[in-house]
């Protein structure tokens, strides 16, 4: 059958339809697929900038990094050679990054080849930690390091080696500071090894003074204190022989307890001045004073080393403690400030000594000044009441002989009574001049005094007692004396009260001689006043011209007084410039011995001053 062209041609044009179809579902696929790949594309490139800006970043933050990290850093490729050198790097080497760049850095380590062992082992060993080493800087100093040194890989842990980065540090500055440390740390031992043996010194020297303290408070006696002090001293330092002296007039010195002391040496050390001896050195300067002397004195004669050793307390030397070895040594510093504070302890123990004697003998001075004043109390009174018994006596009597208009015994009455009074203001008087000489109110009036127009007053005003006793009074002086420069009231009653006390103690008749002579020689007069009556002893005389002393017995004798005429009288002639002294014996009479100078050395009377008497 014969083959219809059209349909031919028909089936090839769908054929042809349908292949163009498929082309262009492929090209359609086509341009998806570019589509999706351009999409791709994009974001490819976008991540490939975004990591190209992190790897920017992350370059110059590593960069920045580099230029200011602390640490020095380096890094060397697989030949040696410098790649990147940081700025602390040049600081540290003293090389700009321009001169070891591409150069190998080994030849400013000083152990170079150590660095090149430790470059040529790092692949094996794979990092180095903090290692100690030293460099030469540019300008030949030499630098410590502290250097750790890690390998560079290209990929990862396993990949291949392609160099090494080395960083390191000064420690220079921490050296020294280690250095001064332990320099620091050994000066710091050697102050504590240097206070503990202050310490120990302390210790020891505390322990002695306690010691010291505890012999010192066992007694208050000076003589038993000192000699337990100086035996405890020598027990505790080891000295051979000591002695504790003070000093007595015109800078003697007197030694007052010795320990093991040769007699002769202690003869010596009796003659001995201050200003020649050590131990007066130490007072002169109080100071511990050391020197060695050669005694022949000694048993043993040699040279002795001698300790000097002010006691002082207050300021000012209670003595000096010396003390004598045959050691061969010398007395440290140590030594010394333990012996001057002994000195210094042992000081205040004497002068607690010398406080508790004066304290002793105040206590005694007051019980006997509390007896005296109850004697004299007791005495004050007796002597006051009789007179103004006597005297309210008489009067009453008076009284009734004026009633009784019996004139015969009253002018009687009235003569006693005055006597009385006239006693009464005598005692009176001598309290009111004992007074004024204790509180020193007393003023004297110095003038020309003709002692034979005074002495002829005062006969005249005591001719009347005299004749009462039967008693003759003898006058002996030359016609012509120099004028007395003396207080002639005071005067007046020095001499009245001597010739009062010649009558008193005279009994029946007797002689009371007075006797002036002018010494032309030292210029000064001498009055006397002798008596022949009742005298007295030694032991009286010793205690005659203390205040209040016939006030002691006064209750048990006939004759009356307060006891205060003759200290009043002493007194007076002492402010004169002048002395009185006795000389008597019992039964026999006495003689009082007045010695004045022809000019007195008391002040005139000054405004203020009591010039009528006492």
């Amino acid at each position: 059958m014969k083959k219809n062209p059209f349909l031919s041609q028909q089936r090839n044009l769908n054929l042809a339809y349908e292949e163009l179809d498929h082309i262009t579902k492929l090209l359609l696929r086509r341009d998806i697929m570019l589509t999706e790949a351009n999409i791709k594309l994009e974001k490819k490139n976008r991540e490939l900038e975004s990591a190209r800006q992190e790897f920017l970043r992350t370059s110059e933050y590593l960069t920045n990094l580099l230029a200011h990290s602390p640490d020095a850093i380096w890094v060397l490729d697989n030949e040696g050679r410098v790649t990147v050198f940081n700025r602390t790097a040049e600081e540290i080497t003293g090389y700009r990054s321009e001169e070891i760049m591409g150069r190998t850095i080994d030849f400013i380590f000083f152990e170079a080849q150590r660095y090149r062992d430790l470059i040529k082992l790092l692949p094996v060993q794979g990092s180095y930690r903090n290692l100690r080493t030293r460099i030469r800087r540019n300008n030949g100093d030499l630098s410590e390091l502290l250097i750790s040194i890690s390998l560079l890989r290209e990929e990862g842990e396993k990949g291949r080696p392609i160099g090494s980065i080395t960083m390191s540090k000064s420690i220079t500055r921490e050296i020294r500071l280690e250095k001064a440390l332990c320099e620091a740390n050994e000066k710091l031992e050697e102050k504590v090894r240097q206070r503990t043996s202050d310490l120990e010194v302390l210790s020891q020297t505390l322990m002695i003074r306690n010691q010291v303290s505890t012999v010192a408070s066992q007694s208050l006696e000076l003589d038993t204190l000192l000699n337990n002090i100086l035996r405890l001293v020598l027990e505790l330092t080891g000295f051979n022989m000591g002695a504790i002296s003070t000093f007595e007039a015109r800078d003697m010195i007197s030694v007052r307890v010795h320990v093991n002391i040769p007699e002769k040496l202690l003869e010596r050390m009796q003659r001995l001045e201050k200003g020649d001896s050590i131990i007066g050195r130490a007072t002169d300067d109080q100071t511990l004073q050391v020197a060695r002397i050669n005694f022949a004195e000694i048993n043993e004669p040699g040279e002795y080393l001698v300790v000097a050793v002010p006691l002082q307390a207050k300021g000012k030397i209670q003595g000096v403690m010396s003390l004598f070895s045959t050691l061969n040594h010398e007395v440290l510093g140590e030594e010394r400030e333990m012996l001057l504070a002994i000195g210094v302890q042992a000081g205040w123990a004497i002068e607690n000594a010398w406080l508790y004697k004066q304290v002793r003998e105040d206590v005694v001075k007051l019980r006997e000044v509390d007896r005296v004043k109850t004697d004299f109390i007791a005495t004050i009174s007796h002597e006051l009441r009789t007179p103004l018994t006597s005297i309210i006596g008489f009067l009453r009597y008076a009284e009734i002989g004026i009633k009784k208009h019996d004139h015969t015994k009253l002018s009687r009455y009235i003569q006693v009574a005055l006597e009385n009074g006239q006693k009464l203001a005598h005692m009176i008087e001598d309290l009111l001049a004992m007074q004024k000489l204790e509180s020193n109110t007393l003023r004297l009036n110095i003038e020309p005094v003709v002692l034979s127009e005074l002495l002829e007053e005062i006969t005249e005003d005591l001719g009347p007692l005299l004749q009462a006793k039967g008693q003759e009074l003898i006058l002996e002086m030359p016609e012509v004396l120099p004028p007395l420069a003396a207080d002639r009231e005071q005067l007046e009653r020095v001499l009245t009260n001597l010739i009062n006390n010649a009558v008193k103690f005279s009994e029946g008749a007797g002689t009371i001689t007075i006797a002036v002579h002018y010494e032309a020689g030292p210029a000064e007069f001498v009055i006397t006043v002798k008596d022949t009556g009742i005298g007295m002893s030694q032991e009286v005389q010793d205690m005659i011209f203390e205040r209040f002393y016939q006030a002691e017995s006064m209750l048990t004798r006939r004759i009356s007084g307060v006891g205060l005429g003759l200290t009043i009288a002493k007194q007076i002639v002492e402010m004169h410039g002048g002395s009185m002294r006795v000389e008597s014996e019992k039964d026999k009479g006495s003689c009082f011995t007045i010695i004045l100078p022809a000019v007195s050395s008391a002040s005139q009377t000054t405004n203020g001053g009591d010039q009528h008497g006492l």
